[in-house]
């Protein structure tokens, strides 16, 4: 954006003023592999004990194998270590999170290594506007089995309805790669997109977080009883600063209780909330 006064306008209602961009040839994988090595050498964890590994990612290295396998073997874990991938957007974290936890919680594991990554820019169309707010990252994180500690608690839930609100129209099997999947043109939101690029429907999206994101929240803290007052803080994932400062709103959450780096990070899809 060239325009200062737009420009101003943008971050305003957005919230991003930076974001990272993968360079060519750096993938998912490459960035929570970096996470990882940190994270474990800061833990002081042995990698022949980790014995649980997934990969959360929409961006993989391959259609296939699962891009846990590749890690598994980069990372020089054990190959006695359960690796599998789950393909999931912006709930990703919180969908790993809930898998390992439940796989440790059932005793036999006792040491997981969740990533999450992606590098969503490499979906969009340089045409399109939504590009700017997006970000790539890489996260890693540990999770230990210990006996009497508190549960982790989840409200989970989907609505695969409106799957075309958000999609990469070819490259899978129902629709595979031609050479008119290379070809831009005129979508119905104005924009030019070939069909290898994310098509998001922004007014689908805004309505379902709005109707969906607080529900979700609300029947979380009162299928637990948990009072609204005791909760530190409210981890949002960052899609833009519009959207959560409305769910906010309805929630009634105030900025103190509602951190954001959306600023620096952008909106990296599964990765805003690690």
């Amino acid at each position: 954006i060239e325009d200062k006064e737009e420009l101003k306008r943008y971050i305003e209602t957005t919230g991003v003023e930076r974001r990272y961009i993968a360079e060519d040839g750096i993938c998912s994988s490459d960035l929570c592999m970096a996470a990882a090595e940190k994270l474990i050498v800061d833990a002081g964890w042995n990698k022949e004990e980790i014995e649980c590994l997934i990969m959360v990612t929409q961006t993989p290295d391959y259609i296939f194998p699962a891009t846990a396998c590749i890690l598994q073997h980069r990372l020089g874990l054990s190959q006695n270590c359960l690796s599998f991938d789950i393909t999931m957007s912006c709930p990703g974290w919180i969908y790993g999170l809930s898998v390992m936890s439940s796989m440790l919680s059932a005793g036999k594991l006792k040491k997981g290594l969740l990533l999450v990554g992606e590098t969503s820019t490499k979906a969009k169309s340089p045409y399109d506007r939504v590009n700017l707010l997006a970000g790539d990252a890489g996260t890693a994180t540990l999770l230990e089995f210990k006996e009497g500690a508190k549960p982790l608690l989840f409200s989970m839930h989907s609505d695969g309805s409106n799957f075309k609100s958000l999609i990469i129209p070819d490259g899978g099997y129902r629709n595979p790669v031609t050479p008119a999947s290379f070809e831009y043109h005129m979508c119905k939101d104005e924009i030019m997109r070939n069909n290898l690029n994310a098509d998001m429907q922004g007014d689908d999206i805004l309505s379902f977080a709005m109707h969906t994101a607080p529900k979700c929240i609300k029947n979380l803290l009162e299928h637990y009883e948990i009072p609204k007052e005791n909760i530190d803080y409210f981890l949002i994932h960052q899609a833009n600063k519009m959207i959560n400062k409305l769910i906010q709103k309805r929630l009634k959450i105030d900025d103190e209780h509602c951190p954001y780096n959306i600023a620096d990070f952008g909106n990296s899809s599964s990765t805003t909330i690690p």
